[in-house]
């Protein structure tokens, strides 16, 4: 399904072959003065936190969503690479408990409580965390809802006990597929970035094809034999543009009826960042 070939080296071949140099680009380190009056001079970063968005990302799920209104009162949304919360905080305004909507978020980094959220601190990348994310799905699609729907529960979890809480009330067993898959994955994942353009674009295809993996693969989990996200669901992930696009593009095609590269006007024009939007998931 997909190209078994290491990023880097991937990496290596392209630089050996290259005889034009990428121009640099402006970076900011984190915490910089050029990093902090950027941030103090962007309307966007002060308008995520009159609105309590938490980051100015959660204007680009914003608008990728207006757009295409993939996620719905009824949605089951995995959200990658979640902290500090922007994008699961907007998907939070449109999923309705009362009508089967939850959200489950997982980072590296602690989230603060988002309503009708359950969040795992952990690795995405590790077997242990994605164990804990099956099992999140499976509570997730035999939960109750709230009784108070305008006051939705937040729940956070540490893998370890996700993995005996999930297991042990939620045999998989008992439950079709089509009743515990996820309508949407969201990945806003990205690794530190090292001003190498070709290393940070394939370092974060990497993570890209790790969540699509995820999604779409096929498990020995009974109640996901043909992987976490519903036929005809979607998946959204943030990448960093450069060669290896293309190719993963006219990959995704034999397994998405729609398939796109989106940038949203939220996201800076200087930055490399793009999301690739996959739609409706094919049989």
């Amino acid at each position: 399904m997909f190209k078994a070939v290491d990023s880097e080296l991937r990496r290596l071949l392209v630089l050996s072959h290259r005889t034009v140099v990428d121009a640099p680009r402006k970076r900011f380190a984190s915490g910089s003065k050029a990093w902090v009056n950027r941030q103090r001079n962007d309307h966007l970063v002060q308008k995520a936190k009159d609105l309590d968005l938490r980051a100015r990302s959660a204007f680009k799920l914003q608008e990728i969503q207006e757009k295409h209104k993939f996620i719905t009162a009824s949605s089951i949304v995995l959200d990658l690479g979640a902290a500090p919360g922007g994008w699961s905080t907007i998907a939070s305004k449109i999923v309705q408990p009362a009508k089967g909507g939850h959200i489950i978020a997982v980072d590296l980094l602690p989230i603060q409580p988002i309503p009708n959220t359950t969040i795992i601190q952990g690795d995405f990348t590790t077997t242990d965390v994605k164990d804990a994310l099956r099992n999140c799905i499976l509570a997730s699609s035999t939960s109750p809802s709230p009784s108070s729907p305008s006051s939705p529960s937040s729940t956070a979890v540490t893998s370890s006990a996700t993995t005996s809480t999930a297991a042990s009330t939620n045999p998989a067993s008992t439950h079709s597929t089509a009743n515990v898959q996820v309508d949407v994955v969201l990945s806003d994942m990205l690794h530190n970035t090292t001003g190498v353009a070709d290393t940070d674009h394939y370092k974060s295809m990497d993570l890209v094809r790790q969540a699509i993996y995820f999604a779409i693969s096929t498990t020995a989990h009974s109640a996901f034999p043909q992987g976490i996200l519903k036929v005809k669901g979607t998946v959204l992930c943030k990448f960093l543009r450069g060669e290896d696009e293309k190719e993963l593009m006219e990959e995704m095609k034999e397994l998405f009826h729609t398939v796109q590269v989106v940038k949203p006007k939220s996201s800076r024009s200087e930055s490399r960042e793009a999301f690739i939007l996959l739609q409706r998931r094919k049989m």
